[in-house]
């Protein structure tokens, strides 16, 4: 929504001396910051997380998920 509304105060056109492209960036950030904390965890840091990816074929469940499952 929000993304939709820089788009068209912007004049519907993506001009490189605009704000747009930050605002593009911080929005995306933000939604796979939620997804990752959220949902699953996108973030691969340590060993562990390899190989649980590698013998499971798919991402790990995002802890606060988990726990809110509870």
């Amino acid at each position: 929504m929000i993304f939709l509304l820089q788009y068209y105060l912007c004049g519907l056109i993506i001009k490189p001396d605009n704000l747009l492209p930050w605002a593009l960036f911080a929005n995306m950030f933000g939604i796979l910051e939620h997804i990752n904390c959220y949902h699953i965890q996108l973030m691969i840091d340590n060993r562990s997380d390899l190989d649980y990816c590698l013998m499971n074929k798919k991402l790990k469940t995002a802890s606060l998920a988990k726990e809110m499952r509870m």
